[in-house]
């Protein structure tokens, strides 16, 4: 079972994913070369997602015993952390969402919002953790990973035709059909049915081949190689316009095994857990800093200077994601070390009050109970 402090190069690529999040909103080479950003933005770029999947596979899935997963309280605990954390996501965007005239104009378009797409753009990725978990978590106790392994990638397969490779689906009238109904219920397939799956197995495979004694150069080639493959599939998928949206590439499987399994093998002397939290904060944050950079260089009048210019545009909103995320993050543990102390006072306050009751010292009462408890 692996122990998340001990890979704090994994912690520490989770910041640099974050960024990545951050350039596929922002386009960081727009202004340069457009075909710079397909090749590195939205090709390289596409491995954040599919690692952040990944580690919850490493971290959370791989920690239980198959077969037993979905009865797990500390798996069920996760699962109840990402939808409160998606729901204050949602509650936290809905200004934003409502000011810009996007809520859903029906219950069904409600549903697919919540289910597949995401309260805001940004946000699919937790339905589509939530959904990806318990459908990992139930082929896993019925199945095994090799089976396990074997659906998702099938369930991949059909999510790439409808992604980036929907211009060889659409040509044929079945396939078409196929993906129109696809379309009906979710309006992309890089969802937790066919996209979330396999990127979460794949960290479930990866926390067991970390510590299996395999070749460590093959596996640094293989991270190599693979990063160089996806860059050019996704030069081949832009340049002849097959994407109907660029998310998911056949080359992003290995360039997301790889890395992993590199990352957990390094073995660094250095606490980075800070890179959790702050990590996931950037993520959820930095659409809001988008918003708020482009405000402040408009009432600044300075909108040629860094919103006219993408890297510096991306920088700034890079800047104020990190400085907002780190302001979050102080307070939530400002908040959770409040917590605890006012948890520690309502502890000891039966061992404190009990003298005045007037009991007995020979027999042991209520206070003396609470104070041997009280560490």
């Amino acid at each position: 079972m692996p122990e998340r402090r001990a890979y704090p190069a994994i912690d520490l690529f989770r910041m640099v994913a974050a960024f990545l999040v951050v350039a596929i909103h922002v386009a960081p080479f727009a202004s340069i070369d457009p075909a710079v950003d397909d090749v590195v933005t939205y090709s390289f770029g596409r491995i954040a997602v599919p690692f952040f999947l990944a580690t919850t596979g490493f971290f959370v899935l791989a920690r239980h015993r198959a077969g037993s997963i979905l009865a797990s309280r500390s798996f069920r605990s996760q699962l109840k952390k990402l939808c409160i954390l998606y729901a204050i996501a949602t509650l936290l965007y809905l200004p934003v969402t409502v000011y810009a005239g996007n809520l859903p104009d029906s219950p069904f378009a409600a549903f697919q919002a919540i289910v597949f797409e995401g309260t805001f753009y940004h946000l699919w990725y937790f339905p589509a953790a939530i959904l990806g978990c318990v459908l990992v978590a139930f082929l896993l106790d019925r199945f095994g990973t090799g089976i396990s392994l074997a659906i998702a990638a099938a369930l991949y397969l059909i999510g790439i035709l409808g992604d980036s490779y929907y211009g060889f689906a659409c040509q044929i009238d079945a396939l078409r059909g196929f993906y129109d109904a696809v379309f009906a219920v979710s309006p992309h397939t890089r969802n937790g049915v066919f996209f979330a799956p396999l990127f979460l197995l794949i960290g479930v495979v990866a926390s067991k081949r970390s510590s299996d004694g395999s070749n460590a150069d093959i596996q640094r080639m293989g991270l190599l190689v693979s990063a160089v493959l996806l860059a050019a599939e996704g030069s081949f998928v832009h340049g002849f316009g097959l994407d109907r949206h660029d998310s998911m590439y056949f080359m992003l499987v290995p360039a997301t095994y790889f890395p992993i399994v590199v990352l957990a093998r390094m073995r660094l002397s250095l606490n980075a857990s800070w890179a959790r939290d702050l990590s996931l904060w950037i993520y959820i944050l930095h659409p809001l800093c988008i918003i708020l950079v482009r405000g402040i260089a408009k009432a600044c009048g300075l909108t040629d200077i860094i919103t006219g210019n993408s890297l510096v545009f991306f920088g700034a909103v890079c800047l104020a994601s990190l400085a907002v995320s780190l302001a979050a993050v102080g307070a939530k543990n400002a908040w959770r070390k409040r917590g605890c102390r006012r948890s520690n006072q309502k502890r000891l306050l039966p061992a404190t009050e009990a003298p005045n009751k007037g009991r007995s010292r020979k027999a042991p009462h209520d206070g003396d109970k609470t104070r041997k408890q009280v560490p």
